[in-house]
């Protein structure tokens, strides 16, 4: 975009931010287990028994997420505040920075975009509810809000080739969520799979030892508490719980359905303003990366099979969501100049962003949510 002025930037997450936060539902800890955070348990009260370990049963695949939950409450008995208002505080200042890297990665200004694709681009992030409403409203699941910071981090360390910024984003997304495996299996994907110009042999090794550290730390957390189930069962249905199944066939189709609630007007973005295609071989070594990662990302929900993820597949498959954003902007070259299809799509936008549940609005409380 000539001449873009990045105050403009700001000023569009500012304004997106501030309408979704004045309309939004602010759970409390009961509502917040009810309506899609029960995971918000695990993460409770590890922060609660902080800076000790845990004297209540918690699902191992939770507990070893402990690191982001476990400051929150150290930081809880330091200043004493409420504890589900620091973890809204993270959540608003995450959502901030969710856009700073899409903002960096995107790189606005060398592709000459129209301030309607600015417009669009933000609408798309900050109005999915997926992505703010939701952990505005239930912010004990702040650690996932962790994961897709941390994969943007790294995203950017790759597309600068900056080793420093990639490792930084791979421990804070293993930090957060186990999930963070799927950066690592995508850059050994991108290794072989192409001539690599900075995903090397010896960068792979390193994440691996990355890992193995973060995970072994939250290994040992895990084992000092009391486990809700087995660990071993806890993982086996993570990954394949989807082939354990006995699904109708109506069922399994509306499991698949779910994601497009989050997914439908990216799908409805790239129908608008798509006009061809500008690969940029600088930039193919990322585009690889991305593609396997969402893969991964996607893929992952859905072997957990529908007992499981059941309307969690929304969330989760959301990860993928900014990075699927971000590969459409780097590869396919979009029409800057359509004021009444950026009024349609605004339209569209602003009805998606009013879930019932984590909304002020209720108008769609019978429909489907």
């Amino acid at each position: 975009m000539k001449n873009y002025n990045i105050n403009v930037f700001y000023f569009l997450i500012i304004l997106f931010f501030t309408i979704i936060f004045l309309t939004n539902n602010f759970h409390n800890y009961k509502e917040i287990l009810i309506f899609g955070g029960a995971d918000g348990y695990s993460y409770y009260e590890i922060s609660k028994y902080s800076p000790y370990k845990a004297e209540v049963e918690i699902q191992a695949i939770h507990s070893e997420r402990f690191l982001i939950p476990y400051f929150l409450g150290f930081l809880k008995n330091l200043t004493n505040l409420d504890i589900i208002f620091l973890y809204r505080i993270s959540t608003c200042v995450l959502i901030f920075l969710i856009c700073l890297q899409t903002f960096k990665i995107i790189k606005l200004k060398e592709f000459d975009f129209s301030y309607n694709i600015s417009i669009a681009l933000f609408a798309l992030i900050i109005f999915n509810p997926y992505i703010t409403r939701f952990y505005i409203a239930n912010p004990l699941i702040v650690n996932d809000l962790f994961f897709v910071y941390g994969s943007l981090i790294a995203i950017n360390g790759i597309d600068k080739k900056s080793r420093k910024t990639l490792f930084t984003g791979l421990i804070i997304a293993a930090i957060a969520r186990q999930s963070a495996v799927a950066i690592l299996l995508s850059m050994i994907l991108v290794n072989f799979s192409m001539k690599s110009d900075f995903i090397s042999f010896k960068k792979i090794l390193v994440s691996i030892f990355i890992l193995v550290i973060i995970y072994t730390i939250g290994f040992i957390y895990s084992s000092l508490v009391p486990q809700e189930g087995t660990r071993a069962n806890s993982y086996y249905i993570t990954l394949f719980g989807l082939l354990t199944e006995n699904k109708s066939f109506n069922e399994i189709l509306i499991f698949f359905i779910w994601p497009f609630l989050s997914f439908g007007p990216l799908i409805l973005f790239f129908l608008i303003f798509f006009k061809g295609f500008r690969i940029k071989k600088e930039r193919l070594e990322l585009s690889y990366f991305i593609l396997f990662y969402c893969i991964f990302i996607i893929i992952q929900p859905i072997l957990q099979g529908v007992g499981v993820s059941g309307k969690n597949i929304i969330r989760l498959t959301t990860f993928s969501f900014i990075p699927i954003l971000i590969l459409i902007f780097i590869n396919f070259e979009l029409r800057k100049k359509s004021k009444i299809k950026l009024i349609i799509f605004m339209t569209i936008i602003s009805l998606w962003t009013c879930h019932p549940t984590f909304s002020k609005f209720s108008f769609f409380k019978n429909i489907i949510f």
